[in-house]
């Protein structure tokens, strides 16, 4: 289904937490990196939701926990270095909006 969801850009916050030597250096940033590195959480996605069927027409609980907090981890990481830095990140992506599924 068509959400009709425009992205007009994005602010990496695994960038701006390479930028300021949170990440190790060459590590690939993910979610589970990020927010043990600037939040000093322990989060790790289970393999099982990472795999599942993110397009069912009913997610699992834990899909629905894992994808919230995929989508809080960035956003409190990206507000903490912003507190760091006393600045907020330009928009990373120039490519054109993106639209939603």
């Amino acid at each position: 289904q068509d959400w009709q969801l425009s992205v007009i850009g994005r602010v990496d916050a695994a960038a701006l937490a390479a930028e300021l030597d949170y990440l190790p250096q060459g590590a690939r940033a993910n979610t589970s990196l990020v927010a043990k590195t600037v939040l000093a959480l322990d989060y790790e996605k289970p393999r099982q939701v990472a795999l599942g069927n993110w397009e069912a027409e009913s997610l699992t609980d834990l899909q629905i926990t894992c994808g919230a907090l995929d989508s809080w981890v960035p956003r409190a990481a990206l507000s903490y270095l912003e507190s760091l830095t006393g600045a907020r990140p330009t928009v990373a992506d120039t490519t054109p909006p993106l639209r939603g599924p």
